[in-house]
């Protein structure tokens, strides 16, 4: 906690900048403090729409809030911003995964990203 407070103070943007909200997510995140976690994460995510790790974090504290089609639709809003950016391992993973968690209905998705994750952009 004391090396995000130095990271505010240093930072032009203070404690509303990205590195202070990410840091203060990740804070959260790792205290149990899912809804605050979010909050920040959130914030971070607005001021940098295509930023996995704030949208990754995000969706797991979703999840852990018990708001499953929030955390999925995290992920979601990051692929169809930038497929190309976005598609890695840890994402494509973690969407299909939420799509597990929706049951029968999330099946179809699951097949779709999994399959789009491997398609390759021509050179």
């Amino acid at each position: 906690e004391r090396y995000a407070v130095e990271c505010e103070q240093q930072d032009p943007a203070g404690p509303e900048g990205l590195p202070a909200q990410m840091h203060r997510g990740f804070i959260a995140l790792a205290k149990g403090q899912y809804p605050a976690a979010a909050s920040h994460l959130e914030k971070a995510l607005a001021a940098d729409p295509g930023n996995v790790t704030a949208a990754t974090n995000l969706a797991v504290a979703s999840l852990y809030s018990k708001q499953l089609s929030k955390a999925t639709s995290t992920l979601e809003t990051l692929v169809k911003g930038n497929p190309a950016g976005s598609m890695t391992y840890s994402v494509v993973f973690n969407l299909c995964t939420l799509y597990d968690l929706q049951g029968p209905d999330g099946l179809a998705k699951k097949r779709m990203i999994q399959v789009s994750s491997l398609i390759q952009e021509p050179a």
